[in-house]
């Protein structure tokens, strides 16, 4: 096992001990103290909350953004991008134009977004011409995803680094079994996250 999967594994057991000290705490507390505000996760109101309440908890951007990043990271890592950011004077010469191909890509690329932006012509900014909230603030995550995707793409396969259509896609699947620690993580903020709101802060009615 890896040290970050050391990382992990040891945040989650600490998540699940919280979730158990929370489901503990609010049974005792509100047995013990009647007039108490704290709510049981534990009684039938409990549990029919978490039931009806918990999926929305879960499905927040926040989910899709570690998604993407996870993925993004992976692009951009496999392609050989980072490595030739980093090591910019010892990279080959295929690599050497793999990235000035990236950043000419990169360049335009961010124009158009200015120019969808901050012009007459402004598709992404909100209605009445706000950046928050709007189109650009709600996906700037995908928008500088996909942006790093396209320069891996363009670098991959111009340094030799993507060879095939199965190398490029496999770099994009590797994000995505990579992301898994991290969204169980999640998973289990949410969950922690949802039984405190509702302890401490639901009132009635509860749903």
């Amino acid at each position: 096992m890896t040290n970050s999967n050391k990382t992990y594994s040891i945040i989650a057991v600490s998540l699940i001990a919280i979730q158990i000290i929370l489901v503990l705490y609010s049974w005792i507390y509100s047995a013990v103290c009647i007039d108490s505000e704290v709510r049981s996760l534990l009684s039938g109101e409990g549990i029919r909350w978490l039931a009806l309440n918990y999926a929305d908890f879960i499905s927040s951007p926040v989910l899709l953004w570690i998604l993407i990043m996870a993925i993004t990271y992976s692009a951009v890592k496999r392609s050989g991008l980072i490595k030739a950011i980093c090591n910019i004077r010892k990279i080959t010469y295929l690599e050497r134009i793999g990235l000035s191909f990236s950043a000419v890509l990169f360049l335009i690329y961010w124009a158009l977004v200015f120019y969808l932006s901050f012009t007459s012509d402004a598709v992404l900014l909100s209605v009445t011409g706000g950046i928050f909230p709007s189109p650009l603030t709600s996906a700037f995550i995908p928008i500088l995803s996909l942006s790093a995707i396209m320069c891996s793409i363009i670098h991959g396969y111009t340094s030799r680094n993507f060879s095939t259509t199965n190398d490029f896609f496999e770099s994009l699947y590797s994000g995505i079994r990579n992301s898994a620690p991290s969204i169980l993580l999640y998973i289990l903020c949410a969950l922690t996250y949802c039984s405190a709101y509702y302890m401490f802060f639901t009132k009635p009615p509860y749903v």
